[in-house]
């Protein structure tokens, strides 16, 4: 198809006379009923003749059964899959859309292309006149339609026309159900026939992908647009999936609108049935208590009320009567969110990623969005919907007050005592399959009649209402709104923060990144004070305790994580009857069960960890943004160059005016400035440019540097400015050593040295970098857990930052000109020549908390750590100090192995031994054994044997006492933070001692 496409940008006339050809002969052959079922009534009978002939029949398409299954279809006539009918045109709608997507826009005033464009025409109309009644040739009128995407900009009278068309089949139903009435639109889709349900779905993408091609020509034709969807919802013909991509597709078109007045208008008419839904007294009493809004599932509270007990306390759904009212009930809630995240999604706003645009305008405003404090009659004139989210944000945020209290401990213990509404906590069979069996591959099941696997609907609802509704809050600090609503921030507290401590892991991770982290990187320069503190500092506190609790296994004592017991396996896991019996969880094997809790685990604390690093700029939409930004300066930067040699070389007649292209390019500042008298009259030019290129001229200054400037801003505020925010961010990096997973340890690395790089240089910070962060980074180090020993090298590399920054001093400080590449740079900058010497480097100590913490370390002396510190200033390489660092560690290890003396003696033998004995195959080796140390390597190349002694010891004692230790401190700190969560202002926090002990 990539050749085709190909062919049809260098040779479209032969393309479009292949498509003349080719359309028009299969319209002819089975543009009829008729022909077709004469087609498949041949192909039938040769089908079920070589079926009779054969010695053994064949279970594919095209045997026995295939040829009667053709033969029925054709006495109904109808076509099926194996119709050559079908075959035939299903195989031309690839060749056509690449052909007319491959074609090059056309020139006005070429005659070729004038042709062209009118062969197009005549094969559009070609296939309007084909009137087709069959399901599956209608499948392909739609796709065949939708292949002209491109040239209806040409053809606006006929667009109408196949518009028409769509919205007819969007309305198709199978002949047996023509005149029937049914009360709503799922009623219906449960009679129609899987042909015509696909009909109904093709017509409507194909509506939506036409109108996404040419909205600014469909423009004249919205007012009919929305009449006729309109009248397809009234009628109930528009199933809970095409609602939303109608509404979608009105969007797209009313995003061409010009004048901004009536587009808000009809984006307010758009959804104003949902929103009249949406605050309905119903609505508002459904979302008011967790009770009432189970009613909507069907879950009622009887008259013995939360007394009555587990049988007596609820009353279930019984009849199929009942279950559709709960089906309809839920679902129109989940419509009318659908229905606003689906207008939000399309609707072209300016946003804050806009900052890196092309477009001046756009970009200028998400200038404003990131830099200045704005109102909401001022975001009004920015983004329609604002008037829209002032109605809805209310009811968003009283959904997750009731969605969230579930999860409480009361109505949690009510639902998981009744045999029925425990399904409502539980995972649902797509989560548990997606975690058990590679791939997720779901076995087909039959359909249950009520009472079978009607309850096991439940957490598939409640999963696409709490997606939708996070999604919608993501959609909310996309467009500023959440920001300057006046309730949203104490509301947001109370609904998000107060239960998120009962809530289980399987949904903290899409509140992280649905709520979390656009909620930080979007909000706007002017609000970091009062806006991030009281949501992010409880937040990153909460999420320690969670973390930590799952993986030190804390909950399950009586010490400080005893209420938090349903956080250690990750809340409630209620398993489905449809799995293997006779395991635990009522239905899953011991092995499947924990497969599901350590994926839960991993999925939590992976989110929670990406977070920090989008919070940060490491990942996510600010490091793209910071990209582009950096190609826009560059690009400026080259074009100011660029004029400036022009100018040069313009300057005038005299030696260097413009002779020598290359050496004018070399643009030096001397000769931009003092080259004037030589070049003959280039002296105010060569002014004039060196202004230019330096940013102190004419030059306006690059573009998007709000983008450097609002990252540099939040990260500052998260790591130094704000303690309230920085206290549970370092525990975050701190805990994530001890939290047994790879991946997200990794990560914390990165983070940490991201705020290493921000922070550093702080004094408030040396005890939380120098004091906690180091200490924690060489124990982690030093007990050599199976999760650690594949990045060790990291974390010496990120400890050695740390001792270089406050014990040694940065490597530019301290004196040029020594070996390396340091000493090459200096020397070059210097302008000096002759031979290179080392240079005499002393420590700048800023902090000596580092030190201290070796120190404190067995078998360290204050002479071996000043060894250690001697061999590091006389290099500037990171490596090598890193590597001094580490020869220091293998001094603890051997220490605490007590088998140094024996290694010293074991030479190069008792090292391999040692590889050879005690690491698995495919198992990653502690870079602190096995080899020789730097004081003890020029003695006889031992350090093996002191490495093989220590194994036991230091992997024992720091693996399990020292990290679970660390994960009791994490949970208490993080509980101590969470309990100032009612306070707008967290004045517990301070760097200053993270542990508040």
């Amino acid at each position: 198809m990539t050749l085709m496409r190909t062919a049809a940008e260098l040779y479209p006339t032969q393309a479009i006379d292949f498509l003349k050809e080719r359309l028009p002969c299969l319209i002819r052959r089975f543009g009829t009923p008729e022909t077709a079922a004469a087609c498949t009534t041949a192909a039938a009978s040769a089908a079920g003749a070589a079926s009779k002939s054969a010695a053994a029949p064949a279970s594919g398409p095209g045997t026995a059964s295939g040829a009667g299954v053709g033969v029925a279809a054709v006495a109904g006539g109808w076509v099926t899959v194996q119709s050559e009918a079908y075959r035939q045109f299903e195989g031309l709608v690839n060749p056509l859309d690449r052909i007319l997507g491959g074609i090059p826009e056309p020139q006005q005033g070429n005659e070729v292309d004038v042709a062209l464009v009118q062969n197009v025409g005549w094969l559009l109309t070609v296939l309007l006149e084909w009137r087709v009644t069959d399901p599956l040739l209608l499948y392909c009128h739609c796709l065949l339609l939708e292949g002209f995407k491109r040239f209806y900009r040409y053809f606006d009278q006929q667009l109408w026309t196949v518009l028409e068309r769509l919205f007819t089949y969007m309305e198709y139903r199978d002949p047996a159900l023509a005149g029937q009435v049914f009360p709503n639109a799922s009623q219906l889709m449960k009679h129609l026939s899987p042909e015509a349900v696909q009909v109904r779905r093709r017509g409507s993408n194909s509506l939506t992908e036409i109108c996404n091609t040419v909205p600014d020509i469909v423009v004249p034709f919205l007012g009919e647009l929305c009449t006729r969807c309109r009248a397809l919802m009234v009628k109930g013909e528009v199933s809970d999936s095409q609602r939303p991509m109608l509404i979608e597709m009105l969007v797209v078109v009313a995003n061409a609108i010009a004048d901004p007045v009536q587009r808000m208008t009809f984006v307010g008419e758009l959804v104003a049935d949902s929103e009249g839904y949406w605050e309905s007294a119903a609505t508002c009493q459904a979302l008011a208590s967790v009770p009432a809004f189970l009613q909507l599932f069907g879950v009622g509270v009887g008259e013995g009320g939360r007394e009555g007990g587990a049988q007596g306390g609820l009353h279930m759904p019984q009849t199929a009567e009942e279950w559709d009212e709960a089906h309809d009930r839920t679902h129109a809630l989940l419509g009318a969110l659908n229905t606003f995240l689906g207008v939000t999604r399309r609707l072209k706003v300016p946003q804050q990623d806009d900052i890196s645009s092309k477009d001046p305008t756009l970009a200028g405003i998400a200038r404003v969005l990131i830099c200045d404090s704005l109102s909401l009659e001022e975001l009004v004139h920015i983004n329609p919907f604002v008037p829209v989210w002032v109605r809805i944000l209310p009811n968003l945020l009283a959904l997750f007050r009731v969605l969230h209290g579930m999860w409480t401990p009361d109505v949690r213990r009510e639902l998981l005592s009744h045999p029925h509404a425990r399904h409502l906590l539980s995972l649902n069979d797509d989560e548990v399959l997606s975690r058990v069996k590679a791939g997720g591959a779901r076995p087909p099941q039959a359909t249950v009649g009520v009472g079978g696997n009607q309850y096991r609907k439940w957490p598939t609802w409640l999963n696409q209402i709490r997606q939708s509704a996070y999604q919608l809050l993501e959609k909310a600090c996309h467009h500023k709104v959440i920001y300057y609503h006046p309730a949203t921030l104490l509301a947001m507290r109370e609904t998000v923060l107060g239960p998120l401590v009962w809530m289980d892991h399987r949904h903290v991770p899409w509140l992280i990144k649905n709520f979390l982290e656009p909620y930080i990187v979007n909000c706007p320069r002017p609000l970091f004070a009062s806006h991030l503190p009281p949501i992010v500092g409880p937040f990153l506190s909460h999420m320690v305790v969670r973390c930590s609790v799952t993986w030190g296994g804390g909950g399950r004592e009586g010490g400080p994580g005893g209420e938090l017991e349903h956080l250690v396996e990750g809340g409630t896991v209620v398993l489905t009857e449809g799995l293997r019996e006779g395991g635990r969880g009522g239905g899953l094997s011991v092995e499947d069960y924990e497969t599901i809790v350590d994926k839960l685990r991993r999925e939590v604390t992976r989110a929670f960890i990406e977070a920090l690093q989008a919070a940060l700029a490491l990942r996510g939409g600010m490091i793209q943004a910071l990209v582009e930004s950096n190609k826009a300066v560059h690009h400026q930067q080259q074009t100011a160059k660029a004029a400036h040699v022009l100018t040069i070389g313009g300057g005038g007649g005299g030696r260097d005016g413009g002779r020598d292209v290359q050496s004018q390019q070399l643009y030096h500042s001397s000769s931009a400035g003092g080259g004037g008298e030589e070049g003959g009259g280039g002296k105010g030019g060569g002014g004039e440019g060196g202004g230019e290129a330096g940013g102190n001229g004419k030059c306006p200054p690059p573009p998007c540097t709000a983008v450097k400037e609002f990252v540099d801003a939040l990260t500052r505020f998260l790591v130094v400015d704000s303690d309230a925010c920085a206290v549970p961010l370092f525990l975050s990096v701190i805990g994530a050593l001890c939290w047994q997973d790879q991946h997200s340890c990794r990560r914390a690395v990165h983070v940490a040295q991201r705020m290493l790089e921000i922070g550093g240089k702080e004094p408030k910070l040396y005890s939380a970098f120098g004091l906690e962060l180091f200490k924690e980074l060489v124990g982690a180090v030093l007990a050599e857990q199976a999760w650690v020993l594949g990045m060790q090298n990291d974390l010496v590399a990120l400890a050695t930052e740390i001792y270089r920054g406050m014990v040694i001093g940065e490597n530019g400080t301290l004196g040029g000109g020594g070996g390396g590449e340091g000493g090459r740079e200096g020397g070059r900058e210097g302008g000096g020549g002759g031979p290179r010497v080392s240079p005499r480097r002393t420590a700048l100590v800023a902090c000596e908390l580092p030190r201290q913490v070796l120190l404190g370390l067995p078998g360290l002396t204050p002479a071996i750590v000043g060894e250690m510190e001697e061999r590091m200033l006389r290099t500037h390489q990171s490596k090598e100090q890193r590597e001094f660092l580490k020869e220091t560690l293998k001094i603890v290890v051997e220490t605490r192995g007590g088998g140094k003396k024996e290694g010293r003696g074991g030479g190069k033998e008792g090292g391999g031994r040692k590889k050879c004995e005690s690491t698995p195959v495919g198992k990653e080796e502690s870079i602190l054994r096995g080899g020789a140390t730097g004081r003890e390597g020029g003695r006889g190349g031992g350090g093996g044997g002191g490495g093989e002694g220590g194994a036991g010891g230091g992997r024992g004692r720091s693996g399990s006492m020292e990290m679970s230790e660390l994960q009791a401190k994490l949970i208490r700190r993080g509980q101590a933070l969470q309990a100032q969560r009612e306070e707008v202002e967290l004045c517990a926090a301070s760097v200053a001692n993270l542990f508040g002990e």
